[in-house]
């Protein structure tokens, strides 16, 4: 269920962000206008240009923490599919020992 939550935040948030231009933004900032064109109508109703900033170092680490949870859906997804596994393996040796107790 969390990894669920995590994806659909990262999607969600992940689709304006895609947009996004950081180099047409300044690299001192006070400049929005550059900005705020190459958002455009990508916005919707969400105010992505309040978390980005007005300089392009800001957008690049908007961009680099929206990509490093992508990269945490990722390795937990990884770490659910492993300990599924592992439950399955030390259920098996279980089941095995039994066995060869039994006969």
């Amino acid at each position: 269920m969390a990894l669920i939550a995590v994806i659909v935040v990262a999607v969600t948030i992940g689709k304006p962000l895609s947009y996004l231009n950081c180099a047409a933004l300044s690299k001192e900032g006070g400049n929005t206008d550059a900005w705020v064109s190459s958002v455009g109508y990508n916005m919707g109703k969400v105010d992505y240009y309040v978390w980005a900033g007005a300089d392009s170092t800001t957008c690049y680490e908007t961009k680099a923490i929206w990509g490093l949870s992508i990269a945490l859906c990722l390795l937990f997804a990884f770490s659910s599919i492993v300990s599924v596994c592992l439950w399955k393996r030390q259920k098996m040796a279980a089941s095995m020992a039994r066995k060869s107790i039994e006969g």
